[in-house]
């Protein structure tokens, strides 16, 4: 089918994403080079992806995936470096000296030891990404995309605001009620190694937040279900934040 207008603005804003991309891509040449045929990679699903009535969505959607990866991987720095460095304000050096105390605690606690959260990026924006989110009016039964290998999401995530915006709008315009909101992180379900974003850290000195995101994508590389969104937020969800409390009850506080 012919790309919708939808398309042909998600593939233009992210041409631009690219153009961005690009010096990080030379200073990583071979990680950067697999990167982008890995996201060259999931275009193919396309071809297989499943979505609702005039939902659809295009080559736009995947290419904006693999550069939008593709620019947080490229970026991220060693949390090691980033504190020797010493060029961060006090609140995200204090964030950053928490990590691997918190990692300690969920490997203790059972959930599976990965190298993620060993980097930082500092993503300069409010959200890593824009998730939307779809229903049939007045129905609490939530749309799904289905992709090959990976299973089915109730939600599709964005790099780009304006994009995310243009993808809503589709929807609601093909009768569905929609949902946009912003999201602080997100798992890569261990494709690759996951660093810290800048919009995981609070705003205040209040960690509580910041450990219970930790702890949440911890479990999602812990155990995640294809298919099973809904049951796969819901697990992270409660352990996130009952692990959370139990790590602030050792520290004392």
């Amino acid at each position: 089918p012919p790309p919708t207008m939808s398309s042909l603005y998600t593939i233009s804003n992210f041409l631009g994403s690219f153009v961005r991309a690009v010096p990080f891509f030379f200073a990583f040449k071979f990680f950067g080079i697999f990167l982008f045929l890995i996201g060259f990679c999931f275009l193919i699903m396309i071809l297989a992806c499943s979505t609702p009535r005039g939902g659809g969505i295009g080559p736009g959607y995947f290419l904006q995936a693999a550069l939008g990866q593709l620019e947080i991987s490229n970026r991220a720095k060693p949390i090691s470096l980033v504190l020797r460095e010493g060029q961060i304000d006090v609140r995200t050096r204090q964030a950053l000296a928490a990590i691997s105390d918190i990692k300690r605690f969920a490997e203790k606690e059972g959930l599976k030891s990965t190298r993620n959260f060993e980097d930082f990026t500092d993503l300069k924006r409010s959200a890593a990404v824009w998730v939307v989110s779809a229903s049939e009016p007045l129905s609490f039964e939530a749309q799904s995309w289905s992709f090959p290998l990976v299973g089915s999401f109730t939600y599709l995530g964005w790099f780009n605001l304006d994009s995310a915006r243009s993808y809503r709008d589709q929807l609601e315009k093909a009768g569905f009620d929609s949902d946009l909101r912003p999201a602080s992180a997100y798992s890569t379900l261990g494709w690759f190694r996951d660093p810290l974003l800048s919009t995981m850290i609070p705003q205040s000195q209040d960690f509580g937040d910041l450990i219970e995101v930790v702890l949440h994508e911890s479990v999602h590389s812990t155990l995640y279900l294809p298919g099973q969104s809904t049951l796969n937020e819901s697990l992270a969800q409660f352990l996130g934040e009952q692990l959370a409390e139990k790590f602030l009850q050792a520290q004392g506080k």
